[in-house]
């Protein structure tokens, strides 16, 4: 096994996070009370770099300040995030969350065994975030990789249905389908990659947001 890893979101349960071995953390714990001044040797953010997003930019020049290295998909990043790497290695472009890039990597350097705290995942966009962060647990453990979670709203997320249940859900889960909505990602030549949510079954197109132009969807290598 490897050094002990430590994945750090912004939820309730960080506060249980002894902040022993390395620590990995979302990129806004640097200006988030409470946890700004604890210690970190990798910060990630995937999110674009955006005027309105005043946590975002400051943490960004605190973690300059503190030699913190800031890891991102986008340019911004003083530490490129290896998306190709990930790509050829999970054949998979199930990215959505910060915390789901964080894993995918730490899986993909084959960290073990992991510590998440801080991942709660219940409340408004973080419960959206569940079914992802779980499909990249289930990729460790299919590798072999220990992990603990903090907060027991992660593991048991999807609901298991008997036979019975099925008939009494069936209507409304023929709704839920043609509502569902899924992450598709974008690539722009002069902004890289961006990640929308979009109906599974709408045609998928989008503009980059930065510059506006009509960007090529992402499948796995075909990177524009």
């Amino acid at each position: 096994m490897s050094e002990p890893l430590t994945i750090l979101g912004r939820g309730d349960s960080w506060k249980s996070c002894p902040f022993v071995g390395e620590i990995w953390a979302c990129g806004t714990v640097l200006v988030t009370d409470g946890m700004k001044d604890k210690r970190y040797d990798k910060v990630f953010a995937m999110d674009i770099m955006h005027p309105a997003h005043t946590g975002l930019a400051s943490s960004y020049e605190v973690a300059k300040e503190r030699n913190i290295p800031f890891i991102s998909i986008y340019d911004y990043a003083t530490e490129k995030y290896p998306l190709e790497d990930i790509f050829n290695d999970f054949h998979t472009q199930y990215l959505m969350n910060t915390v789901s890039y964080m894993l995918a990597l730490a899986i993909h350097q084959g960290r073990n065994p992991l510590s998440l705290y801080g991942v709660d995942q219940e409340d408004g966009m973080y419960s959206d975030g569940k079914p992802v962060v779980a499909f990249w647990l289930g990729v460790a453990t299919g590798r072999g990789i220990k992990y603990d979670i903090a907060n027991e709203s992660m593991p048991g997320f999807a609901p298991c249905y008997i036979q019975s249940d099925v008939e009494s859900i069936g209507e409304e889960w023929k709704v839920r389908e043609e509502e569902t909505i899924m992450v598709y990602g974008f690539g722009c030549r002069e902004h890289g990659i961006f990640r929308i949510m979009q109906p599974v079954w709408e045609v998928h197109k989008a503009n980059c947001p930065v510059c506006g132009i009509k960007a090529k969807q992402v499948y796995e290598l075909s990177l524009p």
